[in-house]
């Protein structure tokens, strides 16, 4: 065990005791070393162990004595670890648990390798130490030996190599060595790398780190980085080793626009400084940091004469003349080199136009071109402009359909920046230029639709694209990278049809599918003239011809446009013109074509529409529509949708269809006014006034169809002119709440003394008057029947006789004054018949009639008296021997006056007589035609009628039965009785059947009057032998 020599403890004479005690009895040196380590205070020392377990005990008295002892007492080239008693952990701990005294550093920042050689060496030894690198290679040193510890200067190892030393050799024999590679501390194997890696990169807090690996000996060393700039000026940086021997230095904070290198990393809180790298041994791009690429050199960016960006970036002027390649990526990520060289004061300037389009580029760093592995600008070095896509080409051109012509650039600084650009007017050598802004999308948008920009019928070439305000290269543009055709601008002639002029003129009544329309159309470049003509596609491709008209400086085009479709929108599709104007440069209308419309392009908006409404509108609400005023009609009003061109020259009538006793009939009215309907588009009401005598109360009235006539012609109605067909009927109520009630409800009428007429009266009972205008109206009601002869006869309600002379009563007495609960008496003038109460008719202030017809209201009055008039005595005594003639055994001819009260004879009327004799043998019957009933027999007018008592003869009150030779096959000598007059059935003009009592057709039967009468005589004759 080796001992350490010190004041306190006297080596020299304890080994002089134990070498002593060992020469006199080896079997002693136990006993001798126990007593002289008696003499050492264990309690007070502190051992230490080096790599060959050889132990070092210090005498520790004070604390403060412990840095001077391990200095000074424990041998360099070793490594030593405590070993722990009371007293190292009292005063020691754990932060002197190891010493390492196997390293140090040169002045120059190498690291010295320092291995104790013990007794392995001479006092003078010629040794060599042997590295290994990472390829298995020896690498030999020969060291400086001190003390017997030899000092091994890595600076003597060549770089880009790692090394560990394994071995030392006796350098005169190198098969002969003296420290074999286990019996070197580890300490003394840590790897040597030349030179130290470093690299820069972002943290993960976007600080910009420059790490450098010192060696993990230097654990939580406290290093600083000393750095110097452009203009020599030093900057310090601190920072703290870790557990794998990398420094990181947060070199972040750095100004910009500046250039620093490593001068040196210092290891803190050391007197003198301890270098702890060689800088030498760091390439140069190893120990630098850039600054240098600042918004500023790109801004604004540089452009090539070709237009083309000159991207700009830095590097130290060290580089100059040197090649780089900057590296830039696509769209696709795919990486493209673009070389160049350093200039004088390490600009780098790349024409961004020698990249190939068109693609979109980033530049991403700057490396060596002769060794792409050395970045001399990082991407995090480059500035945010320096990083911008850029694109190629680095304009883009576009001419719009809407006229717009874009030129969009990539330079970002452009913004807000005034162009100009510049262009050659037709193949003139006049030159155009336009000052434009480019807006904060990167672009520049011209009008070209703004005649005051770009002329009309003129080619406008882009020959320039230039910032003034640079001072070398200003054209800022590529022209090649245009394409030609967005190079030009055609300015057309600019002729436009004005959608919104279109105009139509009003339509022939006859031909309302037809029209002449005009609309008018922009000539701005003046190339058009009258003798031009266009064709107009429109609907389903029919064709029409137009021309182009000047009116009031303006110019047109006018077309006549048939067989449109009514109630179906027409639109012009296309319109072009037969040929292209001489004066224009060019085609004047789409795609190099004439046509200067087409609804399939911008126009939808607002097209070239004709309107061809013309339609009734189906009826909301009835009861809007029809109106009854305090005059002689009712107005009828109906919608239509209609172009108001089509109206202009139009009237209209309505005609209504109704059931007259079965029969339809049809009324006309023509329109009396037709106006458009307040805030609504193209719709009208039509106004119709149905007057009264032409309508039927209570009758249903359909509208049958509504024509659209002539207005200089309205009374010409053709079936073709109808509008199309819309629901609507309407029913007249009556203006009175009316009863009919007959006043002799019995089987037979009375007869009236005086006339010998059938009393038959009715009595008319006003409930309520229904219009309040009508109350105290005067009024009379007028009533129907049908004659004998088929004709229908009036009369109107009064309380005396009515006949055919009413006309000349005073009008005063057919007048009632209307009003709630009254009562009208009715006389009816004839038995049998059926009354129809035919109207009111309301006397107004202007002595104009409102009538209200009542088609509705029937009286049914039964039969009176139909009978033979000739009395039986005076037929069987056959006075003034006219009754019975020509009697013989087999035939006679009869004579018989018959008397209707009824009035319901006429000529023609066929009878039938039937005879019987005593035995009851049936003769006949004979149908025999009755004769004119206002004549005598022997063919003299009756003239019986007093004229003073407004009475007359009565049509079909009496009539002539004359048998004339009809009753034949009598048997002679034989008595025959009239035994039956009658009728085969009721004609239409009665109501009931002749014989109301009996419910037949008979006016006589002899039993019936027998029995009736037990009196009777017999109407009888008695034929000849």
């Amino acid at each position: 065990m080796k001992m350490k020599n010190n004041k306190k403890i006297h080596w020299k004479k304890h080994i002089k005791i134990a070498s002593f005690l060992i020469c006199l009895n080896l079997c002693w040196s136990a006993v001798i070393i126990g007593i002289v380590l008696r003499f050492y205070d264990k309690e007070n020392s502190i051992i230490f162990v080096d790599q060959n377990n050889d132990s070092y005990w210090l005498k520790i008295h004070d604390k403060k004595d412990l840095k001077t002892e391990i200095n000074n007492h424990l041998p360099q080239g070793n490594v030593y670890r405590l070993q722990k008693n009371k007293l190292s952990n009292s005063i020691i701990g754990l932060t002197l648990s190891k010493i390492d005294k196997t390293n140090e550093y040169s002045n120059a920042g190498d690291i010295v390798i320092k291995v104790n050689l013990k007794n392995k060496a001479k006092k003078n030894p010629q040794i060599m130490g042997v590295f290994v690198d990472e390829k298995h290679q020896y690498h030999y040193i020969q060291p400086t030996i001190k003390d017997k510890v030899a000092y091994f200067n890595t600076s003597k190892l060549a770089n880009n190599h790692d090394y560990r030393l394994v071995k030392i050799l006796d350098k005169t024999d190198y098969n002969h060595v003296l420290i074999q590679q286990n019996e070197l501390a580890i300490e003394h194997q840590i790897m040597i790398i030349k030179p130290p890696r470093t690299t820069s990169f972002i943290n993960h807090n976007n600080q910009k780190i420059y790490r450098i690996n010192v060696g993990k000996w230097l654990f939580n060393s406290s290093l600083s980085l000393q750095l110097k700039d452009l203009n020599n000026q030093i900057y310090s940086i601190d920072a703290k080793v870790d557990v794998e021997g990398n420094v990181d230095f947060d070199v972040s904070k750095l100004a910009n626009n500046n250039f620093y290198e490593l001068v040196n990393i210092y290891k803190n809180n050391t007197h003198p400084l301890v270098k702890v790298i060689n800088p030498v041994n760091i390439a140069y791009h190893n120990k630098t940091i850039n600054n240098l690429n600042v918004n500023s050199l790109n801004q604004p960016y540089q452009y090539t004469k070709n237009g083309d960006i000159n991207l700009i970036a830095k590097v130290a002027p060290y580089y100059v003349n040197q090649q780089v390649y900057g590296i830039f990526k696509d769209q696709n990520h795919k990486l493209h080199k673009l070389l160049t060289k350093v200039d004088n004061d390490g600009q780098i300037c790349f024409d961004i136009g020698k990249l190939v389009k068109p693609n979109q580029y980033r530049l991403e760093k700057i490396v060596f071109a002769s060794d792409e592995n050395i970045e001399l600008v990082h991407n995090f070095d480059l500035s945010s402009n320096q990083k911008q896509t850029l694109n190629r080409p680095n304009i883009v051109v576009n001419y719009f359909k809407n006229g717009d012509y874009t030129i969009n650039f990539n330079d970002a600084n452009l913004i807000n920046k005034k162009i100009e650009l510049r262009f050659k007017i037709d193949n003139t050598n006049e030159i155009k230029t336009i000052q434009a802004i480019v807006d904060v999308n990167k672009k520049i948008t011209l009008k070209t639709n703004d005649n005051t920009l770009f002329g009309p019928n003129h080619k406008y070439t882009l020959i320039g694209i230039v910032d003034n305000k640079l001072t070398i290269n200003n054209n800022i543009a590529n022209l090649d990278d245009i394409l030609e055709i967005n190079k030009v601008i055609i300015k057309k002639p600019l002729v436009k049809v004005l959608t919104s002029s279109l105009v139509e003129e009003p339509r022939s009544a006859n031909s309302i599918n037809s029209t002449n329309i005009k609309f008018e159309i922009s000539d701005e470049a003046n190339v058009l003239n009258t003798s031009m003509s266009a064709t107009i596609n429109y609907d389903n491709n029919k064709i029409t011809k137009a021309h182009v008209v000047v009116e009031n400086n303006k110019k047109y085009l006018i077309a006549r446009l048939d067989n449109l479709e009514l109630n179906k929108t027409s639109f012009i599709n296309k319109i072009e013109f037969d040929q292209k104007p001489p004066k224009a440069i060019v085609n004047i209308g789409y795609l190099d074509t004439n046509i200067i419309y087409d609804d399939t392009k911008e126009e939808k908006k607002q097209p070239l529409a004709i309107n061809n409404d013309f339609a009734l509108l189906q009826l909301k609400n009835q009861e809007d529509y029809f109106q009854r005023k305090n005059e002689a009609n009712i107005k009828l009003k109906v919608e239509l949708k209609a172009n108001s061109n089509i109206l202009k020259n139009l009237t209209f009538a309505a005609a209504f269809k109704y059931k007259d006793n079965k029969i339809v009939k049809k009324i006309k009215t023509n329109a009396i006014s037709c106006t458009p309907i307040k805030n609504e588009i193209n719709k009208w009401m039509i106004e119709f006034n149905l007057k009264f005598d032409d309508i039927k109360t209570a009758t249903l009235y359909e509208l049958d169809n509504i024509y659209y006539l002539d207005k200089n012609n309205p009374d010409n109605l053709d079936e073709k002119h109808k509008l199309n067909q819309i629901t609507y009927n309407f029913e007249l109520q009556n203006p009175l709440s009316i009863a009919l009630v007959e006043k002799y409800l019995k089987n037979t009428l009375d007869v009236d003394k005086k006339t010998n007429h059938p009393v038959c009266e009715v009595k008319l009972l006003i409930l309520n008057v229904e219009y309040p205008w009508l109350v105290n109206k005067k009024a009379r009601f007028v009533f129907s029947y049908t004659t004998v002869d088929g004709t229908k006869k009036e009369f109107m309600a009064y309380s005396n006789d009515i006949g055919s002379s009413d006309q000349i009563i005073n009008r005063e007495n057919l007048l009632f004054k209307l009003k709630n609960r009254m009562y009208v008496k009715i006389p009816l003038p004839i038995a049998n018949r059926e009354y129809n109460f035919e109207r009111i008719e309301v006397l107004n202030d202007d002595n104009t009639w409102t009538i209200f017809n009542q088609s509705y209201r029937t009286i049914r009055c039964r039969p009176s008296q139909n009978t033979i008039l000739t009395t039986a005595s005076d037929f069987n005594e056959n006075k003034e021997n006219k009754y019975i003639k020509n009697i013989s055994p087999t035939q006679v001819n009869l004579n018989l006056e018959l008397i209707s009260h009824d009035q319901a004879f006429h000529d023609g009327l066929v009878v039938n007589l039937e005879l019987i004799d005593d035995k009851g043998n049936i003769k006949g019957p004979y149908q025999i035609t009755l004769s004119k009933t206002d004549k005598e027999f022997d063919g003299l007018i009756k003239n019986h009628i007093d004229p003073n008592k407004h009475q007359e003869l009565q049509t079909g009150l009496t009539s002539w039965l004359i048998s004339e030779n009809k009753i034949n096959n009598l048997e002679p000598n034989t008595k025959y009785y009239i035994n039956r007059i009658y009728f085969s059935g009721k004609p239409n003009y009665l109501t009931y059947k002749w014989n109301f009592a009996n419910n037949n057709n008979e006016i006589y039967n002899r039993n019936q009057a027998k029995k009736d009468n037990p009196q009777h005589n017999d109407y009888s004759f008695t034929t000849t032998n």
